[in-house]
């Protein structure tokens, strides 16, 4: 229900361990109030990206990170925030920022004779948004972003959850010269992961840190 959902949430922006109580009908003022602060904050740039190196184990030389929404304060966990940004729909803005920036990031590097891959994460919400790929064809259009700069990564379970968005989502990345990366969901996923990887012809696997 909305209120339990708004409940968690709340709980989630605050830390945890917290008994949260909504009236059905403050719920929806509520959330509406906690997206717009969210806004806010990324409109005013209250948030920090964290690069993190991929280390090459062998062949291509060309550097690569993955792009990491980080709030600028640090006491703040990804599991906290991130939880609150799906909830309250915020999580698309965000995902919308990130890729504004990996793309002017990538033309720089590029204008310096430094190119790099950035790797961006894609959520299940932003799949499910016709207006994110829409902007991004655009924005890649026009920047005329060189092939293998950026590569997209989803998460294995969103496969076969949302096969036509993501079938969307996938052939617009690659009709654009850039890569897609699927997230495996488990250790244990492995003979899934093939299938998936094949069904939406992933460049790489992002493979499960207990595998």
């Amino acid at each position: 229900s909305v209120d339990l959902k708004d409940a968690i949430a709340k709980s989630q922006e605050t830390g945890g361990n917290a008994i949260q109580i909504y009236h059905h009908r403050q719920a929806e003022h509520k959330a509406q109030a906690r997206r717009k602060r969210w806004e806010k904050r990324i409109s005013e740039g209250n948030f920090r990206i964290v690069y993190q190196p991929i280390i090459q184990l062998h062949g291509d030389s060309q550097p690569k990170y993955e792009m990491l929404f980080r709030m600028m304060r640090r006491e703040i966990l990804p599991e906290q925030f991130l939880g609150v940004a799906e909830s309250t729909g915020v999580i698309e803005r965000i995902d919308m920022e990130m890729a504004r920036r990996a793309i002017d990031m990538a033309r720089r590097n590029q204008k310096s004779g430094k190119p790099l891959t950035l790797f961006l994460n894609v959520s299940t919400k932003t799949l499910e948004c016709d207006l994110y790929s829409d902007w991004l064809l655009d924005r890649l259009s026009k920047n005329h972003v060189p092939k293998g700069t950026l590569a997209f990564v989803i998460k294995e379970e969103d496969v076969p959850r949302f096969p036509k968005e993501i079938k969307r989502f996938v052939d617009m990345v690659k009709e654009l010269g850039q890569s897609v990366v699927l997230k495996q969901s488990s250790a244990a996923s492995c003979s899934n992961s093939m299938k998936f990887m094949r069904e939406v012809k992933a460049d790489y696997l992002k493979v499960n840190r207990l595998f």
